[in-house]
């Protein structure tokens, strides 16, 4: 519902971020990807940029950061290494004689599913996982599974397979996925790494502490809420 308080160019953004709530929303204005309120705020905090602010009527101004188009497979690249999703909204038709360049959401670029071959990581597979857990037992376990199915998106590659669930943290750790996807009903524990392997916690742990990590970034260990 349009609001007179407002500016339209903020009227179409507040639309557009309610669609996608969980993710930092790249708002497309001219040269620019522009950020506002909390995802402005985390933006600078993350990329280290200038936070300023951008008036949107009545006397009203909302923090803001922006990044250069042509920059942004970098700066993109810094958001979803530390564990944020990112909507790309870009500017879409020609340019109206009247009014604001329609607007939409191209892409949400997470670190399962990046295939920008700037922002892989080398030789390495760069995978999306899903975890299920099943406390029946199955027909060659008398405990409770773990289903796990992966994908890379930039290969085609494709596998599942069911083990105890005890063997689920070293399947993990095998795969290094860059993003696991879980039901609600599972929750996600962190636990600490063998020395020497620092570089890998920032895909596969996250905490409560981490406000950068999402519901689908992966960890090591599950269990029942």
């Amino acid at each position: 519902m349009p609001n007179d308080d407002v500016t339209p160019i903020r009227q179409q953004y507040l639309e557009i971020k309610r669609e996608h709530p969980n993710t930092i929303l790249f708002f497309r204005l001219g040269d620019f990807y522009e950020t506002f309120d909390e995802d402005a705020e985390i933006t600078a905090r993350e990329l280290d940029i200038v936070l300023t602010s951008k008036p949107i009527g009545k006397g009203t101004r909302v923090p803001l950061a922006g990044i250069p188009y042509h920059a942004v497979e970098n700066y993109l690249g810094r958001l979803i290494e530390k564990g944020y999703h990112v909507a790309i909204c870009e500017q879409v038709g020609d340019m109206p004689v009247k009014g604001l360049f329609p607007r939409k959401v191209i892409r949400v670029v997470t670190p399962g599913t990046v295939t920008e071959p700037g922002l892989l990581p080398g030789d390495a597979n760069n995978y999306i996982a899903s975890v299920l857990l099943d406390a029946s037992p199955s027909f060659n376990s008398d405990g409770q599974t773990a289903s796990v199915a992966y994908a890379d998106v930039t290969t085609g590659e494709f596998a599942v397979t069911e083990l105890p669930v005890e063997s689920l943290r070293a399947e993990l750790t095998r795969l290094h996925p860059a993003e696991i996807l879980h039901p609600d009903s599972i929750a996600l524990t962190p636990a600490p790494l063998p020395a020497g392997e620092g570089n890998a916690a920032k895909n596969l742990f996250k905490s409560d502490e981490n406000p950068a990590a999402s519901v689908l970034s992966p960890m090591s260990l599950l269990s029942r809420k």
